[in-house]
């Protein structure tokens, strides 16, 4: 790339990290090991039960983790984790990226998660349902109607009060081919999209992150009771970022392969693309339980 280019991208790093900065990155390129590198800030992580390491990712030369696909072991489940960190639970607007490719679409599989056992607290999960992404979303609430479904069981230790969200694609993703999945929440709604678009939007919720202790699970759910996570997606997995602020996908995308590579063209994303979520309403159902 010629050296007023780079000297481009490099100052759009720079705005785009004063407005909207990344808090983590894990590419999930790490060749081996079990330490899951943060190439942004103090947030490492863990691989748990080996999963393989270096597959092909989204884009370019870039790599991925893959859960659950070679796993012989179906009662130790691959995934990774990121412990909580005060840095996540200031966030009261945030945006939080993965991208996925599934091996198959069939069943409940949970690609990424901040949940916990007793899903209070901001409390979210991400996973497919039969190919459809939804976004499970949990604020507390004085309301005491329990919910029709739940993606697994959870505990009675405790009894409190929750609003349950749950937001869907409209349509089922492919398994073998890699989609971006992007939650925005904060001030300006709740908001997920799937492959670059808008897919769901609940306006009313506008917590986010903040008050939420959980630790990060990648490749899994920890909301249930068991001692391993539970629903484990089977698949790869790259790109997850969380990042302060709510832009779009496509900031996101930039903001990321920025960080990574200041020479990568989606550096010029970030002085081209609107840094406010899009406030385009769809359908999302809301219940509320008392556990």
């Amino acid at each position: 790339m010629a050296a007023a280019a780079l000297a481009l991208c490099a100052a759009a790093l720079l705005v785009g990290a004063r407005a909207q900065p990344l808090i983590s990155s894990w590419p999930l390129d790490d060749s081996a090991g079990t330490a899951m590198r943060d190439t942004v800030g103090a947030h490492p992580g863990r691989y748990v039960n080996s999963p393989t390491l270096g597959a092909p990712g989204p884009a370019g030369t870039s790599r991925a983790a893959v859960f659950n696909v070679f796993n012989v072991n179906v009662s130790a489940p691959q995934y990774a984790t990121v412990p909580h960190s005060s840095a996540f639970a200031a966030l009261s607007a945030a945006t939080i990226q993965a991208w996925i490719n599934p091996s198959n679409v069939s069943g409940q599989q949970a690609f990424l998660s901040k949940d916990g056992r007793n899903m209070t607290n901001n409390a979210w999960t991400l996973y497919l349902n039969d190919g459809l992404v939804k976004l499970l979303y949990v604020t507390p609430s004085p309301s005491a109607a329990r919910p029709s479904r739940r993606l697994v069981s959870v505990p009675h230790s405790t009894h409190h009060r929750r609003a349950t969200y749950t937001l869907s694609g409209p349509v089922s993703i492919p398994s073998g081919s890699w989609t971006q999945v992007v939650v925005s929440c904060g001030p300006g709604g709740l908001n997920l999209f799937v492959g670059g678009a808008l897919a769901a939007r609940n306006s009313s919720v506008t917590n986010c992150l903040d008050l939420n202790t959980n630790d990060w699970v990648l490749g899994a759910t920890t909301r249930g009771g068991s001692t391993q996570p539970d629903s484990p997606f089977s698949g790869s997995v790259a790109d997850v970022a969380v990042a302060s602020g709510q832009v779009t996908p496509a900031y996101m995308r930039a903001l990321v392969a920025c960080q990574r590579n200041t020479s990568d063209p989606l550096c010029a994303l970030l002085v081209t693309t609107t840094t406010v979520t899009t406030t385009t309403s769809t359908t999302t159902t809301a219940t509320t339980t008392t556990s």
